[in-house]
């Protein structure tokens, strides 16, 4: 842990595939890209009026886009090629009976979820810190808290987070149609990470604003009543609950997943973006509310 990390104690902060039968997998994208815009435009539209306008100095320093909830899908593209040391920052491994997250979950000398959100956090605590390494450390933070709030990025080793947990996904057209449409192949992780997403078929920035103004005061109150450990507990709760098929599946094991699974897990889906867009957020206006030291 960076000494940073334990400074930033005003956050609560406690620190912190592929198609199915494919004989070698394919990298898997927390939340996919979709996750990542939603939960980072909440954040965006969350934000106070003056660290809203901080966020979009920074992002236009950015060579890939112009847009905050673009820049969070970032993390993902470099993590294999440019950045292959933040590979094991995404998750956290737990052990598969493991009904909690504990802090020595997180292998030191790797480093996971805990460690890069404190890690990311200290950069954007420090004044000191340039624009670029500042924009850096927003593209991460937004892409961690994401990732954090995806319950099989709290699984296990073993299964890789459920990315070696294969399902046949007989989706619905839509959270509560019974209309079903053809069986695909794919895996436990990817149902949680997009396929109930894709399912909605609706435009990534239009639903997270209809999602950010349906969030009440009181939600916004206890949503930021805790920390990062908190909210990796919060996901490996829901990873370990029996309705969500995860524990106990056996690598190579097909489930046979359908409309009542995503009738039962969507709510918890769109839960679960709306608290990682507000908890952004409060972090960010913490953060970036404070000027900037005048260079000399």
């Amino acid at each position: 842990m960076t000494r940073l990390g334990h400074k930033i104690a005003g956050l609560g902060l406690l620190f912190v595939l592929t198609p199915l039968f494919a004989v070698v997998p394919a990298p898997a994208q927390a939340w996919r890209d979709d996750g990542h815009r939603i939960v980072c435009h909440i954040a965006f539209l969350e934000l106070r009026a003056e660290v809203r306008a901080e966020v979009a100095r920074l992002i236009a320093l950015d060579a890939g886009t112009q847009i905050f909830g673009e820049a969070c899908i970032w993390a993902d593209d470099v993590k294999y090629t440019t950045h292959r040391e933040t590979e094991p920052w995404h998750y956290l491994n737990v052990p598969p009976k493991a009904r909690t997250v504990d802090l020595e979950n997180c292998t030191p000398h790797r480093g996971c979820l805990l460690s890069a959100i404190e890690t990311h956090l200290g950069v954007l605590a420090d004044r000191r810190s340039t624009d670029v390494e500042r924009l850096e450390a927003l593209k991460y933070l937004g892409h961690w808290i994401g990732d954090i709030h995806q319950p099989l990025h709290l699984g296990h080793a073993q299964d890789k987070g459920g990315n070696d947990i294969h399902v046949l996904w007989q989706a619905a057209d839509g959270p509560v149609s019974p209309f079903l449409l053809n069986p695909r192949e794919t895996n436990i992780h990817r149902v949680w990470d997009h396929e109930m997403l894709d399912d909605l078929r609706l435009e990534p920035f239009r639903y997270a604003t209809r999602l950010w103004m349906s969030i009440t005061a009181d939600e916004r109150e206890s949503w930021i009543d805790s920390g990062a450990l908190g909210w990796a507990r919060e996901s490996r709760l829901i990873a370990s609950d029996p309705e969500t098929q995860y524990v106990g599946a056996q690598p190579g094991q097909v489930l046979i997943l359908g409309p009542e699974y995503l009738q039962r897990h969507f709510p918890i889906v769109e839960e679960r973006l709306k608290m990682g867009g507000i908890r952004l957020a409060h972090m960010l206006n913490l953060l970036l509310m404070q000027p900037r030291p005048q260079t000399p």
